[in-house]
């Protein structure tokens, strides 16, 4: 990150002329590069605050160095979650003021435009639980969880089968992983599947923000499963939209997709909840909400 940002740092100040504020969408190590520009103009630094990389710069050298100014320079820090805010506030400098807007879920433009060529990819006559696993199998986001926990799920669905988009390209005999798929194609799995699954756990500083995966899920009127972790739960509402199971659990995990799969109108429940709790984490909000903080702070208009 430290060389990313010795980088950036002869991108010119002449292709923003005359800004009012500046406001870095993301934190760590651009953020870095944004309250510096701000510095030089004489002009307030606003930064989001997305979740792990607000916190865990602070356990390292040189990032601790380069990044605690920066946070200490922000006239308001804006966190996606509660969660990314209380873990941001204890490691931060007193004097921060950081406020939570969550993050909002954006409609899905290949809605309407499904390529459904990528279910003959797919073993035919199957339920579908879907999940996006980027990164390691057996990393944070937990993908390994649920393919434990299909081996007890298909003793009481044999037609079940998880789909993975994200981890290396595979296919088992319960499960098949995409390397990664077109939204058309992702589109056409999200309308096709029973429910979506995602199963993070918290790895030392490295945490789920949030869970945009789970809002977008809900777009689709689907009922969820998810690891209670990090920021999870300001996504999921337990019992409502969703079902919250304890991190690194695969019995429960089973429990909770057995559940759904054979409570078709709790499933239903559940997914028409996802839809309205999604629609209310909107970018029209959420662009008002930020709007009225640079008219409100810095009478921007």
């Amino acid at each position: 990150a430290f060389w990313k940002i010795v980088r950036l740092l002869h991108i010119p100040s002449s292709l923003f002329p005359n800004p009012s504020v500046v406001h870095a969408l993301t934190d760590f190590p651009y953020a870095v590069l944004a309250a510096r520009f701000a510095r030089a103009q004489k002009i307030p630094f606003i930064m989001n605050a997305i979740g792990t990389y607000s916190v865990a710069p602070f356990r390292h050298f040189p990032d601790r160095q380069l990044f605690e100014s920066t946070v200490r320079s922000a006239v308001r820090i804006i966190a996606i979650s509660d969660y990314t805010a209380r873990e941001l506030r204890s490691v931060a400098p007193r004097s921060c003021l950081i406020e939570t807007i969550h993050l909002p879920v954006a409609y899905p433009v290949a809605r309407g435009k499904e390529d459904w060529s990528v279910l003959n990819r797919l073993p035919q006559g199957k339920r579908f639980v879907i999940t996006v696993a980027s990164g390691r199998i057996r990393g944070r986001k937990g993908f390994d969880i649920l393919q434990t926990a299909m081996a007890s799920i298909v003793r009481v669905f044999p037609d079940a089968h998880l789909v993975a988009v994200g981890p290396e390209a595979v296919q088992c005999l319960h499960y098949t992983a995409f390397s990664s798929l077109p939204a058309a194609q992702l589109a056409a799995l999200m309308v096709t599947c029973s429910l979506f699954a995602a199963t993070p756990r918290r790895v030392g500083d490295y945490f789920e923000g949030y869970g945009l995966v789970y809002l977008e899920a809900g777009l689709y009127g689907k009922p969820v499963v998810a690891s209670c972790s990090g920021g999870v739960p300001e996504a999921v509402h337990d019992g409502i939209t969703g079902i919250l199971v304890p991190e690194n659990d695969p019995h429960a995990t089973a429990t909770a997709i057995i559940k759904l799969l054979k409570d078709a109108p709790l499933a239903e429940s559940m997914g028409m909840n996802g839809m309205r709790l999604a629609r209310t984490r909107n970018w029209e909000d959420y662009i008002r909400r930020i709007i009225r903080i640079y008219e409100s702070d810095f009478r921007i208009r």
